[in-house]
């Protein structure tokens, strides 16, 4: 199967403690839903970014230039913060392969690692994207 690869700012944002809310109060998680992906969808488009693929309350993205993705990343936490929705944001800059319906790559994994490391209401970027 070809593969297509791209050289990207990739930001991997989740919405922290989504699954205890859930289970809480689900009226509440899919308000919170509908909302973030607005969010996104509104400052996603505005800095030229690609909505890759939604995992349930998280989002990949990716942007051709790292600062997109930066300011991107701030005007989103600025508006789930303003909306009470614990976001966490995590970008890096490298190779994300597409194959078929899945996207790979290292660059990839790492984003998803540092969004994983990243503390609720806050943005981590790796060196390279620094």
């Amino acid at each position: 199967m070809p593969e297509d690869r791209r050289l990207a700012a990739i930001m991997f944002t989740d919405i922290a403690g989504y699954t205890a809310l859930m289970g809480k109060d689900e009226d509440r998680a899919f308000e919170v839903l509908r909302k973030n992906r607005e969010i996104h969808k509104k400052f996603i488009n505005q800095f030229n970014g690609s909505l890759i693929k939604e995992m349930g309350d998280g989002m990949l993205i990716s942007f051709d230039l790292a600062s997109k993705a930066v300011r991107c990343a701030i005007e989103i936490q600025k508006a789930c913060i303003d909306h009470d929705i614990p976001l966490k944001i995590g970008i890096h800059e490298g190779e994300m392969v597409f194959e078929g319906h899945d996207v790979l790559g290292d660059g990839v994994n790492i984003a998803s690692r540092i969004q994983d490391d990243t503390e609720e209401g806050c943005i981590m970027i790796s060196g390279s994207v620094y």
